[in-house]
């Protein structure tokens, strides 16, 4: 086994990208391209001085399409990040995992991700690792965090994606994950993040960042029936012509609007 990967088996044997395989192969084909195009999401991913603008909050309803959002972002940054030397890390909050997701895992795994995107362990994670194998013991989450600013640096820019921050337990989890995104922010990381705008806690946090509504949007509802119906030509022949299945396309896009 190379020095690389014992190092990062070392910090977790977790698959970081398991879920997000998952939830790519579910995505509509074209699903989300309107997002990508909005002038928000443009500048904030092109990067400005300003440093509340490194952090980009898109909040929507539950079913509203968020973790699609997420995931294509994270798509996009990636190929963003082969052409300009860019670091990008996920995590996908489950509340069905909140004990697998703490504050302590959440840095474990950035570091991990940021760490498989070089060719070879990095000075940082061989420092990380020696003195932790020297002391027995694990990383603080102090230093897995200068881990994680470390590794940044050796980066043009690193991106970080939180989806569903809402999902964590509030006191346990997101009272402590609040102030790192903003520690995260200040140390030059650019931050995308979605939740729930009933979060109170989360909007009061973020209300100096750069924000966005999530909302169905017609064009994605509208390729899903239609790609439902392909898969079913029974319930396509039962509408009989065109102008009955427009109609009734065009009435479940308006009921389905902002869900």
């Amino acid at each position: 086994m190379g020095e690389h990967k014992k190092i990062l088996d070392w910090l977790s044997l977790n698959d970081t990208n398991s879920r997000h395989n998952d939830i790519r192969k579910q995505r509509q084909e074209g699903t989300g391209k309107w997002f990508l195009e909005t002038e928000t999401f443009r500048q904030w991913i092109q990067g400005s001085s300003d440093e509340s603008q490194r952090l980009l909050w898109a909040y929507g309803i539950p079913g509203a399409g968020k973790t699609c959002i997420s995931s294509l972002v994270i798509d996009h940054l990636h190929e963003h990040a082969s052409k300009k030397n860019c670091g990008v890390a996920h995590i996908y909050f489950n509340y069905k995992e909140k004990q697998k997701q703490r504050p302590t895992d959440i840095l474990t795994s950035l570091v991990k991700q940021l760490g498989n995107q070089q060719p070879e362990p990095s000075v940082v994670l061989l420092g990380l690792h020696e003195r932790s194998q020297k002391e027995k013991r694990r990383p603080t989450d102090d230093e897995l965090y200068n881990a994680l600013v470390g590794l940044s640096k050796e980066f043009t820019r690193t991106f970080v994606v939180f989806d569903a921050l809402d999902e964590c337990d509030r006191w346990e989890q997101r009272a402590t994950l609040l102030p790192m995104c903003h520690k995260m922010r200040e140390s030059g990381l650019t931050l995308f993040i979605t939740s729930r705008r009933s979060a109170d806690d989360i909007e009061e946090s973020f209300k100096e960042a750069s924000t966005m509504e999530i909302r169905a949007h017609e064009a994605d509802i509208r390729s899903y029936i239609c790609k439902r119906l392909d898969a079913h030509p029974a319930a396509r022949s039962m509408l009989r012509n065109s102008k009955r299945e427009e109609g009734i396309i065009t009435e479940l896009v308006e009921i389905s609007a902002g869900m």
